[in-house]
């Protein structure tokens, strides 16, 4: 496999002999091989949900979109591309020839937004919308504002360190940084273990961190346990029982505070707060809720509800 990467309908794995999507917890050849013959293919991302899903190829002539039934051709100055990441089902950034490029499909854009990165290792996305992307110059980050900033791990002055791999969990990021396996929260960073090159990194649903190397899988740092008195309650009582508690503003009156409540609907809940269901909730009058303020309430769903 040259590259994986898990969407909103399934994980898509792309390699020598297709597109492959995981059916059932087998891999099953996908549609879209057809579009893939005669590229040299070397990664893929997903963005998107339902029909506004996009999968971004990189490849040795360029990158290549697919959305819905279209396939649109995306080209740099380089010609190879080394990865695309989108941003969302709309944009995307190539990197190639140590350059780094904003393509916007709709329009046709492209836009110069980097130099210097040198070599690509991985990428992963945050709830929130940012990127992050491991590069021989450290972790490129790109807000969902479209700021870009370079994170070196290294002392004011001294070279950026060697990024080969990272990966986003919910309470923070992790990465391969030299040899180090770093994770940076909101605490601040923390070196973790070691791992070899080529290493993968990954969070499960109980935030507990994984790296895979050389054959072997196993766990670095376990992550906190999620509860709903601690974590979710307050959340509920916040941004929910203003309206549910009384019948404001035409809200059922629900107990959204209670554990017994919220776990029989913590399935739509998730789903109304990432705006996957309607009426969204919080009613935007209540403000605009970004993934990052909720995401405590989407690991609590993803982890059993636990009390």
């Amino acid at each position: 496999a040259t590259g994986e990467r898990g969407g909103e309908t399934g994980w898509f794995v792309v390699g020598d002999n297709g597109l492959f999507l995981d059916v059932a917890s087998a891999l099953a050849p996908s549609p879209l091989t057809a579009s893939l013959t005669g590229r040299k293919v070397r990664g893929l991302d997903v963005t998107g949900a339902g029909d506004g899903e996009a999968l971004w190829f990189s490849s040795d002539d360029g990158a290549f979109v697919r959305r819905g039934s279209s396939l649109t051709t995306l080209a740099i100055s380089s010609g190879k591309v080394e990865a695309a990441v989108g941003i969302d089902a709309h944009r995307a950034l190539l990197f190639g020839g140590g350059t780094t490029w904003e393509a916007d499909i709709d329009t046709g854009g492209l836009r110069r937004v980097g130099v210097g990165l040198s070599a690509v290792h991985g990428f992963d996305h945050d709830v929130d919308g940012t990127v992050y992307v491991a590069t021989d110059a450290g972790l490129l980050v790109r807000t969902p504002s479209g700021d870009l900033s370079v994170r070196t791990f290294a002392a004011p002055g001294a070279p950026a360190r060697s990024v080969s791999a990272v990966s986003v969990g919910l309470d923070g990021l992790a990465a391969v940084v030299g040899t180090d396996v770093v994770v940076v929260s909101a605490a601040g960073s923390l070196v973790v273990g070691t791992a070899s090159t080529g290493a993968k990194l990954a969070f499960d649903a109980n935030g507990d961190l994984w790296v895979a190397a050389e054959g072997k899988v196993s766990r670095l740092a376990a992550g906190k346990p999620v509860s709903f008195e601690r974590d979710v309650k307050p959340f509920m009582t916040q941004r929910c029982q203003s309206c549910h508690a009384s019948g404001a503003a035409g809200a059922p009156i629900r107990a959204f505070d209670t554990y017994e409540t919220s776990k029989a609907a913590a399935g739509e809940i998730v789903k109304r707060l990432r705006a996957d269901a309607r009426p969204v909730m919080p009613p935007p009058s209540m403000g605009k809720l970004t993934p990052a303020d909720y995401r405590v309430v989407v690991r609590w769903a993803l982890t059993g509800t636990p009390l």
